[in-house]
């Protein structure tokens, strides 16, 4: 027994000791946190006030208190527009300038992929690269019509339109009198009871001209032609100084994302390679809050869809203008095949590639992987190098308002995916 004590008398002394040392480690380490260590901060350009005297007083004051990085959104919140026009000429030189003393001082920086602090675009989208939705235009015809009819081009957004496909099938009864399904969200109307069968449907793609003549004979009774084209969704990023408003990119798209990323972080990067990389300055790049919903059209859908789903979504187009293809359940079941296939798509065509392209140009990718993203949130987190939750300060934390739910998922992600550093607005 004395022999026990006398080893526990010498483990706890050893164990005071190593926690003494640990401590005193510790403390020095709180007292003078490595880089690694230091907060960063999110900086707002505020619509376009900028000059050389409010940047270098602004990095300097973070360094006093230790600020170790910087998340840059350059936005619009209310401030009188400033002669800085976003990217522009002056923008950039002082975007340089910035780099110089923030490198000079040990400040790490993060660059917003876009002005405002939601989305991935801005002037440099034309509107064929912008987010895109199905449009329709319908005409009715029987069998006493004798020439050729004219379809009216559908409606557009950004003056920008491209035909799909043109459908004829027999008119349901009401078929006038539907609701339309949303291009936002996927959903089926459970009201629209209006069934077309895809046995029914003629495709007339081939029969129209490029002025919207079509040239067909009707069978007996009452068809419905639908003619089908894409156009922008009109969906620009914000909230941005008006030198930097423009289209977001199309989220289902390698090329238009590879535009998106290239329009501005690809040029600052080309322009600064001396305060670019991992052990420089400009070490990153971000996706913020995803507040521009989704859409349900890309000029490759239809080969995106088979490739995902495994089928052709050719003939379930008429869902999108408010008809059930078949019965209900198949139209339900083609719309999950749809929504998932939308998922994939944005994860591998629009984050992937930025992914990919950040780690090109030797800067890591951070995201805000939540709230109305068409992808599945663990799994956007998943890509990302560091997945970013946020929390508001003045709500308990069952209230909405705190949203600390936001950091639970990412936290959730960093273990699923092994990621270090999880971020919190």
């Amino acid at each position: 027994m004395r022999h026990a004590v006398l080893l526990a008398s010498l483990f706890f002394a050893m164990t005071a000791q190593a926690l003494d040392k640990n401590t005193t480690s510790l403390e020095k380490t709180f007292a003078s946190p490595g880089n690694e260590y230091k907060p960063w901060v999110f900086w707002f350009w505020n619509n376009s006030n900028l000059t050389e005297e409010g940047i270098k007083g602004d990095l300097e004051a973070m360094h006093r208190v230790g600020i170790g990085g910087v998340l840059i959104m350059e936005v619009n919140q209310g401030a009188p527009q400033g002669p800085v026009d976003f990217l522009g000429d002056e923008w950039r030189r002082l975007y340089s300038y910035m780099l110089d003393e923030a490198a000079r001082l040990g400040i790490e920086v993060n660059m917003n992929n876009d002005a405002g602090w939601n989305g991935s675009g801005g002037k440099w989208i034309k509107p064929e690269y912008s987010m895109q939705v199905l449009t329709f235009s319908e005409v009715y015809l029987d069998n006493t019509q004798s020439k050729p009819v004219k379809l009216p081009e559908p409606p557009k957004k950004m003056d920008y339109y491209k035909d799909i496909a043109v459908f004829a099938f027999p008119t349901p009864e009401g078929a006038e009198a539907r609701k339309r399904l949303s291009p936002n969200n996927h959903q089926r109307n459970p009201e629209i009871t209006l069934v077309v069968t895809q046995k029914d449907i003629v495709d007339l793609t081939g029969k129209m001209a490029a002025d919207g003549t079509l040239d067909w004979k009707a069978p007996k009774g009452k068809w419905t032609v639908l003619r089908i084209g894409h156009t922008s969704k009109g969906q620009d990023v914000h909230p941005a100084p008006t030198s930097g408003v423009g289209p977001q990119c199309d989220v289902l798209s390698v090329e238009a994302s590879e535009i998106a990323f290239e329009g501005q972080i690809g040029r600052l990067v080309a322009e600064n390679k001396a305060n670019v990389g991992q052990t420089k300055t400009f070490v990153s790049t971000h996706i913020d809050s995803w507040e521009v919903g989704s859409q349900n059209w890309t000029p490759l859908m239809r080969e995106e869809f088979k490739k995902y789903a495994g089928y052709d979504i050719w003939k379930f187009l008429p869902v999108f203008n408010g008809y059930i293809v078949n019965s209900p359940e198949i139209t339900d079941r083609f719309l999950w095949d749809f929504r998932r296939a939308v998922a994939k798509m944005c994860m591998d065509n629009h984050i992937e590639t930025f992914v990919r392209l950040s780690h090109k140009n030797g800067l890591r990718f951070s995201a805000e992987a939540y709230d109305s993203t068409p992808c599945d949130f663990l799994e956007y987190a998943g890509l990302t190098d560091e997945p970013m939750g946020e929390f508001w300060v003045g709500s308990n934390a069952t209230n909405e308002g705190s949203r600390l739910w936001d950091c639970r998922g990412m936290a959730s992600a960093g273990h699923v995916y092994g990621k270090n550093v999880v971020g919190a607005e």
